[in-house]
């Protein structure tokens, strides 16, 4: 029983670096993608609504409204290129799946409220200052910028809203 509580402080932490480190903003230079020549009447009328803010940065307001959005970041300890993908309502259900190193994968079916309380949790990390979490036996503290919080990505994990597999 112990180590599957091991294993889950470790699906957890690792869990909260990928949002921390995608969702926030990169740092990298952007590459300019080449000019390709497109006939004029090929060019749309008005970009769409995921080109407003670049890379994840949109990611915690799509969440909370469930629109289907895709975005990459890259994983702060492998520094692989993974893709996070909302993919929208089924069954009354906000269905999303992140790639994770070495073919894993998280796939979620947030409720309503998680979903909302996910995509705060999400924006509160991402404009924190300071992010820490601790762990003593069983039981793991999560702050941000001071202040004890609830991750609400556990909650989702605990609740069999989010499931890893691949590993």
């Amino acid at each position: 029983m112990k180590q599957k509580s091991i294993f889950f402080m470790i699906v957890i932490a690792i869990m909260a670096m990928f949002l921390i480190s995608g969702c926030a903003p990169q740092t990298q230079p952007v590459k300019p993608m080449p000019q390709q020549e497109v006939p004029t009447e090929q060019v749309p009328e008005e970009l769409p609504a995921e080109t407003e803010l670049s890379g994840c940065d949109a990611f915690p307001e799509k969440l909370d409204a469930c629109e289907a959005f895709s975005c990459e970041f890259e994983h702060p300890f492998t520094g692989d290129k993974l893709k996070k993908e909302i993919l929208g309502l089924v069954d009354d259900k906000c269905k999303y799946t992140e790639q994770m190193p070495n073919s894993g994968k998280l796939d979620c079916q947030y409720s309503e409220s998680l979903r909302k309380a996910v995509a705060q949790y999400t924006r509160d990390v991402t404009a924190a200052e300071d992010v820490g979490t601790s762990v003593r036996g069983d039981e793991r503290t999560y702050t941000i910028d001071g202040k004890q919080v609830e991750n609400q990505l556990e909650e989702a994990m605990s609740s069999g809203a989010c499931v890893v597999s691949g590993y």
